[in-house]
Formats: structure tokens, sequence, C-alpha cells
């Protein structure tokens, strides 16, 4: 589990600001900005946001939004608000369940908005604001995969999509590999129940293969 959305959203808000050298109007080139601007408003998770309204954030700020956008595009009867692991967190703490988060709201943070130069934050965010189209077929594709639970095919099409490996690494396959390190403790301490995003079960590096390495026997459950 992560930590809670509050705690979450209060970590992640320091390293949403980009330094006073490289905010959006510094770091977009500016004979497109008009131009992007106007696909972002298209994606904005408000009606009337523009991109200067954003000026002082990261431009993974700004894909991040984008990114949701088009993704509940896919989704019939998206709700932003209704997320997966909030209400796993919610239901167990109902129940009177132990939270036992597998890493910090800080360094989930430092991860999405710090890891990548802003250099090719800014170039990822021209190109996905250039040419949406190709982010809404990924999106659907992935969707399609996901709601028939074909973790395989999640992997390829991310695999496929993916142009800065350095940052998949770091984003599914070392935290794999931190939390494989920890799941063994918790179960240790009774029947347990590990919630973690599609992508982080797939492949030989994902967190299904790395506790059968660890002696585990995993099977699906429908």
């Amino acid at each position: 589990m992560t930590q809670n959305p509050m705690e979450l959203q209060m970590a992640m808000q320091p390293h949403m600001m980009a330094p006073a050298d490289s905010t959006l109007t510094k770091v977009l080139p500016a004979d497109e900005f008009p131009a992007l601007n106007e696909e972002f408003k298209k994606w904005a998770p408000m009606q009337g946001m523009e991109l200067s309204m954003l000026d002082p954030m990261k431009p993974m700020v700004v894909t991040t939004m984008v990114t949701v956008g088009i993704v509940s595009g896919q989704i019939p009867d998206y709700n932003p608000n209704e997320q997966l692991d909030t209400w796993f967190q919610a239901t167990g703490a109902a129940n009177g369940k132990k939270i036992v988060p597998l890493e910090t709201a800080e360094q989930q943070a430092a991860l999405l908005f710090d890891f990548t130069p802003i250099s090719l934050q800014a170039e990822a965010l021209v190109e996905m604001l250039k040419d949406p189209q190709k982010s809404v077929d990924s999106a659907k594709k992935l969707t399609e995969a996901y709601m028939k639970q074909d973790l395989p095919a999640m992997l390829e099409l991310s695999e496929k999509d993916d142009e800065h490996p350095e940052f998949m690494e770091a984003l599914l396959d070392k935290r794999n590999a931190d939390w494989l390190t920890k799941l063994p403790d918790i179960f240790n301490d009774g029947s347990t129940f590990v919630a973690v995003g599609a992508l982080h079960l797939a492949g030989d590096k994902g967190v299904i293969e790395g506790l059968r390495k660890l002696g585990y026997t995993v099977t699906p459950m429908k």
C-alpha cells in the first residue's frame, strides 16, 4: 500500500514546484506555447484551466494531468475520487485492519517529480501535447489489456512506448525489488492482503515472480 491520499498530496506539493529559472514559460518553447495551451485545455482537470495558471509547476505535473484526462476517457463512468488504492485503505481501516505502507509518500513524490531532469520533462510534455492521439491510442490498448487482466500484454505495451527506460526501471523494477525485501516480514505477522499497481505484477522482475523466487507459491484467484 502507499500512504494515504492526504499524506501523499502534502508530500508531493514541494516536489511539484519548479525552480524560478525553470517554470513552464521558461522551459516550453515560446513560439509553440499558445498551441500547446489550446491542446492542454482539452484535457485539463477543470474547465477554463490554462498552462499559464500552472507556470510555477514542473512539466511532469502537467503531463500527469493530461495523462489522467486521456486515460479517464477510456474508462466508462470514471470517477477520480474513487481510486482503488483509496478504497482498499478505507475499507481495511473500517474493518480494523492494520495498514502497512510499502513506501513513504515522500519517496513517491521524489520519484515522480524529481527523478527526470526538467528539460526532459518539458520535451515529453511538448511531445504529448503535439500528438495527443498517440497517447489516446496507447491508453485505449493499455486499458483493454487491464480489463482483460492480461499482464503480459500490459507489460509489452508499456515497454513498447517506453522512451525513458531508466525512469521505468526506477518506477517498477527497483521498487519491486525493495518491496520484496519487506513483504516476507509483513507476511510473518499473519494473513496479509497486498495491493500494488497492476504493472508491478508483470514480468520476470515483477512481484509475482519475485515472490516465487523467494519460495512462495503464487496462484491466481478469480
